[in-house]
């Protein structure tokens, strides 16, 4: 009866979610405009371009919905946007036009009962109207002592700053300045922040945090008004960077004053360019990157369009103030553009219009106009490692080119279910190969085995190289994805084998396959010669020295590039992370086959015998002696004894065994004194055991060690830490090994090597929580699994950032 009434209940809900799609695309009074039927029919779609795929991601999938079906579009089953900043101030009208803000939008702030929270148009205005003496043009003009005292302040700490050569932040210095000067001309007292470094920098994570929250606010409205009621012993627990934002809720009322980003009174004073740097700062900053839905209380025209009354409508000001349609050359700072177009005053949305506008905007501007003429006229700035290519406009590129992912995860999912092992990357290669020439690439084949290059010429400039290595493994997958592998191959032995992508070649594969869509689309931001090596046989470290060796760099006309770029995965780093450290970073490894004689007969007669088990083992054992008693303490020596393989039954005494070693130190000379080593050991053992003939060693495998170069490892860090910010970090070196760097050696250039995070992020924290970082399975492991996202959005962003960081301008 029970499994009666759940199955019940589950056709239920079945039918209901049938009917609701139903109606959407059918009969809502929203059905007969354009937009993606997935957006029409449920908001889950919004939700996975904001949340899954990465965080704000749907104002720039809303972008896209414009560019393929026109100025109206439905982006959820509810909601309209508009893209014609001519139309903003018919949506955005002043009084005595009435708009109310759609219920969900107001929501999100978690504050029903200020400004920013309020739906009904008339209750705002009379919440508006409690506070517009506050913000009145002669308030402002009253509150100059305020906005005097707090840029002096300000000028002293940077005078200070001045006279000791210190380099300044100065988003944390003007973020003080600005949150200072509001509450002490709202509260009566300052916060103090300006003579607080620490306690300003530590506000600036709090509104940075809180700034991130937004697209999980829009899709759970409920979240801040929750936040806002947790205890703050919790808060602090969970956010840290957030109690003194809670603590300030908690004391005062939240007015509509969110936007205490700027900064002058005395506007007579200031000349027409002073005002002009200032509109032009607002407009380029852009920082108001979601729609602001609102209702009309009468249906609206838009070109061919009647909008229903009382339907969600937006326009978002990120997208209105960066329009190449009315700013031309946008991405470009040009003051100058005010003073010779004055219409142009009707696009400056930073503060938006209409009876909606931000109530604070007069004391913005007056702080952001005062604060600005003070600095830029007292004191001679310049920047501090910091280059406009590299810190502007990196992000501004990849941003704009970044390609559709979902592409790029369905490759990967399927290059994840059907590996291939090394020197038999076959269906790997072609893809890459067929990828590259589908962009313009010249594209060459079978280059060591499989290697395939591509190369984009454009124009004079640098020659970078971007490597990533396809094989996969022989390891029995016990992921359970639902893309995992089933596959086997006949492995180099001839021995049919299990084969997995356990070591993450493929998140290697996919990340330069869509880098290269993405710098292929801004061949207008750089010049020089991009090459994209897709590396076969990496695990028998083989592979690089195999494409060297078939002429890579002399018998394909293939251009020598002046730096080489990689990229390895590893989950033992959080999925969004990635690492980079200078000098040595991967260990050198050599791979060492090694067969003792013996001896064979019957088990039962070992006295008529020479075991040579028993001796291999001997030779095991006493290997582990050479890095504890005869390596230096502190310098890192690794010997392993990966195989150990003898004999056919249980009663016969082989004539043999075989081993093979695995010998790794990050030291040239190191290395050597391990080998000779193991070496003397070997033979010594043998002559122990009175071995027939002498032991047979072959070294059937040599990485070089990697080492990233210490100028050009600098150039890039600077380039991560801007990109990704908090995300980029250094790492310790790792004892494995990779043939990389040969590609560099090769022709005696520069290369660098970094670490992209794998774990999912709750994952991690949790095992870092518990210090159990150990149980996350880990490369070569048959539980190693990459999450998708935002692994390979990170892995594509920094290979293409790191191109842009090399390649010419």
């Amino acid at each position: 009866m029970q499994s009666s009434l759940l199955l019940l209940g589950f056709a239920s809900l079945v039918l209901y979610c049938v009917f609701i799609v139903i109606h959407r695309l059918f009969f809502h009074p929203l059905s007969d405009f354009p937009g993606p039927k997935l957006a029409a029919a449920t908001k889950w779609y919004e939700f996975y371009h904001d949340i899954i795929k990465g965080r704000g991601l749907f104002a720039a999938e809303i972008r896209k919905m414009h560019q393929i079906y026109g100025p109206v579009v439905r982006v959820n089953p509810d909601e309209l946007h508009v893209d014609d900043p001519d139309w903003y101030n018919t949506l955005y009208a002043n009084n005595p036009t009435r708009r109310d803000k759609w219920p969900p939008a107001a929501k999100m702030a978690g504050t029903a009962h200020a400004g920013f929270g309020t739906v009904d148009h008339y209750l705002h205005g009379k919440r508006r109207a409690a506070l517009s003496p506050l913000f009145s043009s002669r308030a402002i003009a009253d509150a100059d002592g305020v906005l005097q005292e707090q840029v002096h302040i300000l000028s002293n700490a940077l005078e200070r700053r001045f006279a000791s050569g210190e380099v300044v932040e100065l988003r944390n210095l003007f973020v003080a300045f600005t949150s200072d000067t509001i509450h002490q001309y709202t509260m009566g007292e300052s916060m103090g922040l300006q003579r607080d470094e620490q306690g300003a920098r530590q506000w600036w994570l709090a509104m940075d945090s809180v700034s991130k929250t937004t697209p999980i606010a829009k899709q759970f409205p409920w979240m801040l008004a929750f936040g806002l009621k947790m205890p703050l012993r919790l808060i602090h627990m969970l956010r840290p960077e957030m109690t003194g934002l809670m603590q300030l809720h908690r004391k005062f009322l939240i007015w509509c004053v969110n936007e205490f980003h700027a900064t002058a009174t005395n506007l007579r004073a200031l000349t027409a360019i002073e005002n002009a740097v200032v509109k032009e700062s607002l407009r380029i900053s852009a920082v108001v990157t979601s729609r602001l839905p609102v209702m009309a209380h009468e249906e609206l025209k838009y070109r061919e369009w009647v909008i229903p009354r009382r339907t969600p409508i937006s326009l978002t000001p990120h997208d209105v103030l960066l329009d190449a349609r009315i700013f031309t050359k946008p991405d470009e700072f040009d003051p100058d553009r005010w003073i010779r177009n004055a219409d142009l005053d009707r696009y400056l949305v930073a503060f938006g219009k209409g009876t909606r506008m931000c109530q604070g905007m007069r004391f913005a501007l007056a702080e952001l106009r005062l604060a600005l003429a003070t600095v830029f006229r007292r004191f001679d700035l310049e920047l501090y490692e910091t280059t406009k290519e590299r810190d502007v406009d990196y992000a501004g590129i990849i941003s704009k080119f970044r390609p559709d992912l979902e592409f790029y995860e369905s490759t990967y999912k399927d290059f994840h279910r059907h590996p291939e092992l090394s020197e038999q990357e076959k269906c790997t290669s072609a893809i890459a190969a067929r990828h590259l020439k589908s962009y313009g690439f010249f594209v060459h084949e079978h280059i060591g085995g499989y290697g395939v290059i591509g190369v984009l010429k454009n124009g004079p400039g640098p020659t970078v190289l971007l490597r990533a290595d396809m094989d996969a493994l022989p390891v029995l997958e016990n992921t359970g994805l639902s893309y995992a592998s089933k596959k086997e191959m006949k492995d180099q032995y001839g021995h049919t084998v299990p084969v997995m992508h356990a070591c993450g070649h493929d998140v290697h594969t996919t990340c330069l396959m869509a880098a290269a869509e993405l710098l292929h689309a801004a061949r207008s931001e750089w010049k020089g010669t991009l090459i994209c090596l897709f590396q076969p046989a990496e695990e028998f470290a083989a592979g690089a020295q195999a494409m060297v060796d078939d002429g890579l760099y002399s018998k394909f006309g293939i251009p020598k590039p002046e730096i080489v770029l990689g990229q390895h995965v590893f989950c033992l780093y959080k999925a969004g992370t990635v690492a980079l450290t200078a000098g040595p970073v991967f260990a050198a490894a050599d791979g060492v086959s090694i067969r003792v004689f013996g001896k064979g007969g019957h088990g039962s007669m070992p006295e008529d015998c020479i075991d040579p088990i028993v001796t291999a083992s001997h030779i095991v054992v006493r290997l582990q002696s050479i890095v504890s008693r005869e390596l230096q303490p502190g310098k890192l020596g690794v010997i392993t004894c990966g195989k150990f393989q003898a004999g056919t039954a249980s009663n016969i005494i082989p004539d043999y065994a075989d081993l093979e070693l695995t010998v790794r130190s990050y030291d040239t000379k190191i290395q050597k004194q391990l080998l000779d080593a193991i070496e003397r050991i070997v033979r010594a053992e043998c002559d122990a055991s009175g071995s027939p003939p002498p032991p047979k060693l072959t070294y059937f495998s040599h990485a070089p060690a990697t080492v990233n170069d210490a100028d050009s490892t600098k150039i890039l860090d600077t380039s991560f830490a801007t990109f990704f910010g908090g995300n980029a970090g250094p790492f310790e070196p790792i004892p494995g090994s990779e043939d990389f760097s040969v590609l560099a050696r090769a022709i005696n250039v520069p290369s660098i090597f970094w670490i992209l995070g794998g774990c999912e992020s709750a994952k991690w924290d949790d095992a870092n929580k518990r210090g159990a970082l150990k149980e996350i399975p880990i490369n070569h492991s048959a539980g190693f699994a990459p999450v998708i996202e935002p692994t390979l959005k990170t892995g594509m962003d920094a290979l293409a950032l790191a191109a842009l960081t090399f390649l010419g301008h």
